[in-house]
């Protein structure tokens, strides 16, 4: 804690196992009164602390400090709030910005909300929510009250997010990406998710025809899901072939209703490799009044890769070989 700069810290707090005992917190890896808090990181294994666990914070009003670079990782612990970056100062003209911090909640891991940066501008953030852990208010990739961009939100296998609004800026969905990598049938349940522009579903191999990834429930307000202008990819991870042509996935079922595009395609630029080298899927999208959905319309083989010319020469007998230099010097 400092009135100068709070930056390049790090700050350890495990525990062997689970610890009954409660840390008051809060808990900051930089804390300044009015410069920048940036590059702290934050680990939190096995403890349970009341408080929250904050990477970078700056606690005054005042105008163009950073809180970026900051890392925060949670594992098999209970937190209050994990935040990345935290400016107090976030009003429109401040100049406060948030930027590429990362915040990962994981191993049954608990946080009533999970932000990846707070400032007038939160760009470039990463929030990535594993395994079964809990979140039970808010997920921000970036939390930008005067706007930001290019933040994202990673959830990847059976997460409990029922009650959990899932958030790609403040109220700015530029760039923002929402990664979703179900393990299994049941897939993944949230409250509702806001302002991103590109919505990325990995499906597993264990997918079936049939199956839902996306459960949006909205249970605090009723509001339906608005994904109009939303880039649209669906990929298929793992070996094996689990869907063959015609098959249908369920992306997103909401339950109060879905506006999105009235033809919505695949999209797959962006997102990571698909299906190994095995196999490729293609998908046609189409939506109801409730629901956005992938038809399996091909599944083809990728073809092998040509080797190169040096593989090939590699390959020849000696005597080929021989030959072909002899005729070089020739």
């Amino acid at each position: 804690m400092g009135l100068g700069e709070t930056s390049y810290n790090t700050l350890d707090i495990s525990s062997k196992s689970r610890a009954a005992t409660h840390d008051t917190g809060p808990v900051y890896g930089g804390y300044s009164h009015s410069a920048n808090s940036d590059w702290n990181t934050v680990s939190v294994t096995n403890r349970y602390v009341t408080d929250g666990i904050n990477g970078g914070y700056i606690d005054t009003r005042t105008t163009g400090t950073s809180t970026s670079h900051n890392s925060v990782v949670i594992d098999n612990s209970k937190v209050r709030t994990a935040r990345g970056g935290f400016n107090q100062n976030y009003s429109t003209g401040s100049g406060t910005k948030a930027d590429g911090n990362t915040v990962t909640l994981k191993n049954g891991s608990f946080a009533t909300s999970v932000i990846g940066g707070t400032a007038e501008f939160a760009s470039g953030n990463t929030v990535e929510i594993q395994d079964n852990s809990t979140v039970t208010v808010a997920i921000y990739g970036g939390h930008g009250y005067g706007g930001g961009s290019n933040n994202t939100v990673i959830i990847r296998g059976k997460p409990n997010l029922t009650r959990a609004n899932i958030n790609g800026n403040h109220s700015v969905k530029t760039g923002n990406t929402l990664q979703l990598h179900p393990s299994g049938k049941q897939g993944i349940a949230a409250n509702n998710i806001w302002y991103f522009e590109n919505l990325h579903f990995y499906l597993p191999v264990s997918i079936a025809n049939g199956d839902t990834v996306l459960t949006l429930n909205d249970t605090k307000f009723n509001y339906p899901t608005d994904i109009t202008g939303a880039n649209i990819g669906v990929a298929v991870k793992g070996g094996g072939q689990p869907l063959k042509a015609g098959d249908r996935i369920t992306l997103i079922n909401a339950v109060h209703g879905l506006t999105a595009d009235a033809n919505p395609i695949n999209n797959t630029s962006g997102m990571q490799a698909e299906q190994g080298v095995s196999l490729r899927y293609g998908f046609d999208l189409s939506k109801d009044a409730n629901n956005l959905y992938a038809t399996v319309n091909k599944v083809e083989t990728n073809p092998k890769p040509k080797p190169s010319p040096k593989a090939v020469q590699a390959a020849w007998p000696l005597s080929t070989k021989a030959q072909t230099s002899s005729a070089k010097q020739a």
